[in-house]
């Protein structure tokens, strides 16, 4: 039984040899090693030198793109790094575009009803401005004879608002 064992064991020796080799020729250690796929690009970000890189390594670098060379391929710039892609030149001036919006959006701080000219909104907003105004309506006015609040829109339209019960409600809580 010795023999047998001595034999299985030179056997089993002998095949993670072969499996060794043959990780080694298809590029397997590689992947393990995390280095990835021979021959691709591995994506890593940006540069940064308390980082160990490994050939075919990209790393973004002063607005261009480089890739290793070889494993430990030392500082960028140098000849472990081959530059892949940078920024070009400044191109002609274009056409001015529309203005955007305000890099800060506004707010309102306060408003306030003006009864100028009809009935209209004014805002003031975060910046100190007033906002543009906004004309909620044409006229505003108290009918004494029927107890009505008469609202005249910018179209014309009427709305009237009965305030008698609201008056008889007053005076039965004053008069008792």
């Amino acid at each position: 039984m010795r023999g047998a064992d001595k034999i299985r064991a030179d056997f089993q020796e002998k095949t993670k040899e072969i499996e060794l080799k043959l990780a080694t020729v298809t590029g397997t250690i590689d992947i393990l090693k995390g280095k990835g796929v021979p021959g691709a690009f591995n994506i890593k970000g940006t540069y940064s030198s308390s980082t160990i890189y490994n050939s075919h390594d990209v790393v973004a670098f002063n607005g261009g793109s480089w890739v290793a060379k070889r494993d430990n391929p030392g500082p960028i710039p140098g000849d472990g790094w081959q530059l892949l892609a940078s920024q070009g030149s400044r191109g002609v001036k274009g056409e001015r575009g529309p203005t955007g919006l305000a890099a800060t959006p506004l707010k309102w701080i306060g408003a306030g009803l003006n009864f100028r000219n009809g009935v209209t909104l004014e805002t003031r907003l975060s910046d100190g401005t007033m906002g543009a105004p906004v004309q909620l309506f044409k006229t505003i006015s108290v009918d004494p004879e029927d107890f009505t609040l008469k609202f005249v829109g910018c179209d014309d339209s009427v709305l009237r608002i009965s305030l008698l019960p609201l008056f008889e409600a007053y005076h039965r809580q004053t008069t008792g």
